[in-house]
């Protein structure tokens, strides 16, 4: 094999893998994505209506639960696009992943949300990801 074909294959093998692991990233980054979306979505629904319980708030805690659902909600807003193109937008997508994680986790009735904390979960799991792929 000359000099300049093994030359040539080895910028073959070199550029499939990188478009292997860019493909992986895509995979990734676009599933994390949709899961962020689904927290943001599920964030909106429960800023407006909240768990059982929630008619029996007063004032204050109805406020309070709004302003740390609306928290969530923005957080995960901003996560799910900055994974949904190409080039991750990753000095937006962390700090508001921070954010997202210690509102609901300083939320006074997150008990009352179980099913959100697994989604939550698993969001935080493909963020994982993400960053294991594509950073």
């Amino acid at each position: 094999m000359s000099p300049r074909s093994s030359l040539f294959l080895a910028a073959s093998i070199l550029l499939s893998a990188g478009c292997k692991g860019n493909e992986e990233c895509t995979l990734v980054r676009l599933a994390a994505s949709d899961t962020w979306k689904d927290v943001q979505e599920k964030a909106s629904k429960w800023k407006l209506q909240g768990a059982v319980g929630y008619e029996e708030y007063d004032t204050r805690q109805k406020a309070d639960h709004y302003k740390s659902w609306n928290g969530i909600e923005s957080g995960a807003e901003v996560i799910w696009k900055s994974f949904a193109f190409e080039k991750i937008t990753w000095t937006a997508a962390d700090p508001a992943r921070d954010n997202v994680n210690k509102e609901f986790k300083g939320y006074w009735a997150a008990d009352k949300y179980s099913s959100f904390a697994s989604l939550l979960e698993a969001a935080n799991k493909r963020f994982d990801e993400v960053k294991t792929q594509c950073k």
